[in-house]
């Protein structure tokens, strides 16, 4: 029951006026889904990072949640992680899992890891919550490939200051973007298929630049 009242909460928050359709509630859909699957294949290598403490719940509602509260469409006053916790103790959680769920979302962006001891600090939070590197994998695979190219061209539709520009621009900033996501992947099988899905992009833009 509380799976399915976080569901529903998070499908009524992800399609309020404020999020565009590059962050809506197919995209959670997908980043759960991956991040299920990326828990089957770990498991099944025996990885180290499902530790016997490995919290499966977490990982799921981590991955439900992991967008809402997000800075950029954040309400004032309110920090991600008070929105997180809130959110999920209203759909029956305990407050113990609440917090502990709610610290996955802070630390799933991809900016933080560029500044200052952020790498580190990420590494030492997943030792702590494996069940992070599964969210932040699944969430990453999201942007790349064939679905990655898409949702960056929805962005730029939505975005008032990417309507300015052309839409080659969006398969150039799509690029730029996420070539650096490949050796920041945290499990194994999430870097196997970003360096599939990075092809695929490889190729998206060979012939992009053939037609153009």
């Amino acid at each position: 029951q509380m799976f399915v009242a976080v569901n529903e909460a998070v499908r009524e928050y992800m399609y309020q006026p404020r999020y565009d359709p590059s962050h809506d509630y197919e995209h959670i859909q997908r980043v759960v889904n991956n991040a299920h699957q990326l828990y089957i294949a770990e498991k099944k290598r025996n990885s180290r990072l499902i530790t016997p403490g490995f919290d499966i719940v977490a990982m799921y509602l981590g991955a439900m949640c992991h967008d809402i509260g997000k800075s950029k469409y954040l309400e004032a006053g309110k920090t991600q992680e008070q929105v997180v916790e809130e959110l999920i103790m209203q759909c029956g959680a305990t407050s113990e899992l609440a917090r502990k769920v709610a610290l996955i979302p802070v630390n799933v962006s991809f900016t933080p890891q560029y500044t200052s001891d952020e790498p580190s600090r990420i590494f030492d939070f997943i030792k702590a919550h494996p069940e992070h590197a599964f969210v932040q994998d699944a969430d990453r695979l999201d942007g790349l490939g064939a679905i990655g190219q898409g949702l960056s061209f929805v962005f730029g539709g939505a975005n008032a200051r990417r309507r300015q520009q052309t839409a080659h621009v969006g398969v150039i900033l799509h690029w730029e973007r996420f070539q650096d996501y490949l050796p920041l992947m945290k499990t194994t099988v999430g870097r196997e298929e970003a360096e599939r899905r990075w092809q695929e992009m490889h190729r998206y833009r060979t012939e992009w630049n053939r037609e153009s």
